[in-house]
């Protein structure tokens, strides 16, 4: 368990000692930052799921009365960019943090790759955070329903896709247009795997840096 405050009582310290308290001290701020993030994470997409009712028809429904004059259009975007940025910047501290705990960084990297390789949707939302930076719109509103517009995505000028990237999302339309869907990406099945993969980062992450934190709590518990 962590240290309270009230139960730490340094003696003098060599400058090894001194070492071994900073490295607890930062992985523990590091942990507690990164439970922050996850929860910045958790609040938008329940925001978004507040607003809309997020249906497998991708039907545009409101929970709640807009936000000023704001369209359907102009507030799924902001709730959009403001979830995936949250997930980019947890996925970010969530690789620095196991660098430099002494954590398996390969072992984090696999998961990191699974994630990826296993869901087009999550590859696709991760590079449409970029999309989204960038200043364009990642969300349509069309014949009622929400999605992500691959071909104006892909015409858009200014915003460079990866050839892997842009030939997997080029395929992803001509079969989406084969069904008269015109491009349009399922929408809250693509959300619910990019927040699924988000989710088993976090407890990948968790799992992993259970050990060093151990190892760190023990070396500071002998100094007591």
């Amino acid at each position: 368990s962590l240290l309270r405050k009230e139960q730490v009582h340094f003696a003098a310290l060599n400058d090894a000692e001194r070492g071994a308290v900073t490295k607890y001290v930062e992985l523990v701020r590091h942990i507690q930052e990164i439970g922050q993030l996850f929860s910045v994470f958790r609040y938008h997409l329940e925001r978004l799921t507040q607003v809309y009712d997020l249906t497998a028809s991708d039907a545009v429904v409101r929970r709640l009365p807009p936000a000023g004059d704001f369209d359907d259009r102009t507030e799924i975007n902001a709730l959009i960019t403001a979830l995936l940025g949250a997930g980019a910047t947890l996925d970010h501290s969530l690789q620095v943090c196991i660098r430099h705990s002494g954590a398996d960084t390969e072992a984090f990297d696999r998961l990191r790759t699974q994630v990826y390789d296993s869901s087009f949707y999550y590859r696709l939302l991760t590079k449409l955070r970029d999309f989204s930076q960038h200043g364009h719109l990642a969300v349509c509103v069309r014949d009622g329903r929400f999605g992500f517009d691959l071909a104006q995505i892909l015409a858009t000028p200014h915003f460079r896709h990866k050839a892997e990237t842009r030939q997997e999302m080029e395929a992803f339309c001509a079969q989406l247009s084969a069904h008269e869907r015109e491009g349009r990406l399922v929408f809250t099945l693509s959300l619910a795997e990019y927040a699924a993969g988000i989710a088993a980062l976090y407890d990948g992450f968790l799992r992993l840096v259970r050990q060093p934190l151990a190892g760190r709590t023990q070396a500071v518990h002998a100094l007591l």
